[in-house]
């Protein structure tokens, strides 16, 4: 299962940790956290499920700081309020993306490849609402067959992506359709000489 999972609790910290290996969600802050500090961690999800996830509605949450590499289906922030992105790194998270059956995951419903940007925000009740999100700092490097580089459900509001570095295959936001007060600015595209 997940490798940590931490749920309905308050006044969390989690720092200096080292993830690896995971067969399913390397990080697992679940539902209905509040007043969460995740900064200093090294996680390398080695093909798991997601990299990140933050569940059902958590409040307060900031991770700052921290390394996540080779997830599977890249990092999942679940309708959350007052979440702060920042100066962590971004390797690789969508290895359950390549088209490749030792790594790669197929769809059960139409046999192709699965497909999953490096970070989405989704909301989990119908008219769902998110906001006051930062993601700020941040440099991604995405994987071979990563869908997007960030996307965004509808019902968010007061979202800053900044100054944050992409590099790697995919590199692209999508606009934030059915979000308010959306600022995008100051990020920057590095491409990686091949060798």
């Amino acid at each position: 299962g997940d490798t940590m999972h931490i749920q309905k609790s308050r006044g969390i910290v989690f720092a200096n940790n080292h993830i690896t290996g995971s067969r399913m969600g390397a990080f697992f802050l679940a539902e209905y956290c509040k007043d969460a500090s995740i900064t200093g961690n090294t996680v390398d999800g080695t093909n798991g499920s997601r990299v990140i996830s933050v569940e059902k509605s958590c409040e307060d949450v900031t991770i700052t700081g921290n390394t996540f590499r080779n997830g599977g289906r890249g990092s999942w922030i679940n309708q959350p309020r007052n979440f702060v992105l920042a100066d962590n790194i971004f390797v690789n998270n969508t290895t359950k993306c390549e088209h490749d059956p030792k790594r790669g995951r197929r769809s059960f419903l139409n046999g192709d490849y699965e497909r999953y940007a490096e970070l989405y925000f989704t909301t989990y009740e119908a008219g769902g609402q998110y906001g006051n999100v930062v993601v700020r700092g941040n440099i991604f490097t995405s994987g071979p067959n990563a869908e997007h580089a960030i996307t965004f459900s509808p019902g968010g509001d007061t979202i800053l992506i900044a100054d944050n570095i992409f590099s790697g295959a995919v590199r692209d936001i999508l606009p934030a359709m059915g979000c308010e007060n959306v600022t995008i600015r100051g990020n920057l595209e590095r491409v990686i000489p091949k060798k």
